[in-house]
């Protein structure tokens, strides 16, 4: 039987472009985040937001506008 591994953080559309916390209904960005964990970097600590997350905070569709699948650097 395969082993199980959880997830230490979910992306969220919340998250794009910065990391704070994210939503409670996680289930639509599962698929997401266990297709790229297992080729990103680990984000293992966890750090201060960013100096312009609040612009982006409650900012909608942050998914279509920013994602890409180009990793930035781990920790």
């Amino acid at each position: 039987m395969a082993e199980k591994r959880r997830m230490t953080f979910v992306v969220t559309d919340n998250c794009i472009s910065c990391k704070i916390p994210t939503a409670p209904d996680l289930h639509d960005w599962l698929a997401l985040n266990a297709e790229y964990a297992s080729v990103w970097p680990n984000i293992a600590i966890k750090r201060d937001q960013p100096a312009d997350a609040n612009a982006f905070d409650g900012e909608a569709n942050k998914l279509a506008r920013y994602f890409s699948p180009r990793p930035r650097l781990g920790d």
